[in-house]
């Protein structure tokens, strides 16, 4: 299955915003990309406690 990258506005707060860009430049990543390593491990962590998480079909 081929990736697929999409675009996604996020709101957030101003301290967290902070804080992610800290840890992207302790991890010498981009910001956009600490955000979804982060998020890649949260959901890696709840799939393993909870099984797979469903996927709709692609539209």
């Amino acid at each position: 299955m081929e990736k697929e990258t999409v675009q996604y506005t996020l709101r957030i707060d101003r301290q967290l915003l902070q804080k992610l860009r800290y840890l992207a430049r302790t991890e010498k990543r981009f910001l956009n990309r600490e955000i979804e390593y982060l998020l890649h491990q949260c959901i890696t962590q709840l799939e393993k406690e909870n099984g797979p998480i469903p996927l709709d079909p692609p539209q």
